[in-house]
């Protein structure tokens, strides 16, 4: 049923972190949906769909043409329906700790490659009236101690995802999906020298669950397959609820 919304011409999506839980969980979505998917990861996946390359990079002229040209060698006459922003690089700092290299590299990932993607690929998502979807985070909005370079950039890319749905509208809509905690292996690590953790954070949600994978996957899928033309510049929280709960002490 979802596969027959889509047009008999198969929609090419280019989807960043394809390989880690999140962005596999959104390709295996999208997929199966009757998706094309071009990913680009720093990993290698064996794929022929899969260009492998480190965001990070892209502070060099000579990177900038390599992935330019990857990606219009795996495009060449598909109709580019997407850009999935999902690759993101999470550096924990203090201010005292902070490494200028790591703040740099958070924000060519995290933010440039974005807008690097959005600068190539905007003539054929014109030509599609095609969407842009930045996955980011409630540190773009709400932050802690110890998320200097990730916050930062992640506010950013709200910044970037509104200046671009005004810049590129009426033909391409830009929006962003902020998720708060997901279940995902990177999370279970930072969290494995206490096995109380996970459960104390589920409960700090008025969910009383954190995010999984799939749930982004799906709001990214709902988003493309629905095609409202008056949802852009929007910042979609997926925080079950704790954007919206106060921690201080009740009286």
């Amino acid at each position: 049923k979802i596969a027959s919304k889509l047009s008999k011409k198969m929609k090419t999506i280019i989807l960043t972190g394809n390989i880690g839980d999140i962005g596999k969980s959104i390709q295996n979505e999208l997929i199966s949906s009757g998706y094309s998917v071009i990913g680009i990861d720093k990993d290698e996946s064996g794929s022929s769909s899969q260009i492998q390359f480190d965001l990070s990079l892209l502070n060099s002229d000579k990177s900038r043409k390599q992935l330019e040209k990857e990606i219009a060698d795996k495009t060449k006459g598909k109709e580019i329906f997407a850009l999935v922003n999902n690759a993101a690089t999470q550096k924990l700092d203090s201010l005292d700790q902070l490494s200028l290299k790591d703040f740099e590299d958070s924000f060519l990932t995290n933010t440039f490659a974005p807008l690097f993607l959005t600068k190539i690929l905007k003539t054929s998502l014109e030509n599609s009236n095609g969407h842009i979807i930045n996955i980011g985070s409630v540190h773009s909005k709400l932050t802690k101690k110890g998320f200097i370079s990730y916050a930062t950039s992640k506010s950013a890319l709200l910044g970037l995802t509104q200046s671009l749905a005004i810049e590129l509208s009426p033909s391409i809509k830009v929006n962003m999906i902020s998720p708060a905690a997901v279940d995902t292996k990177m999370l279970k690590e930072s969290f494995k020298n206490n096995k109380d953790a996970i459960q104390e954070l589920k409960n700090f949600h008025p969910s009383n669950e954190i995010g999984k994978p799939s749930d982004i996957s799906k709001l990214v899928l709902s988003i493309l397959l629905n095609d409202i033309h008056f949802l852009t510049g929007s910042n979609i929280d997926l925080t079950g609820g704790i954007h919206s709960k106060l921690h201080d002490p009740n009286p």
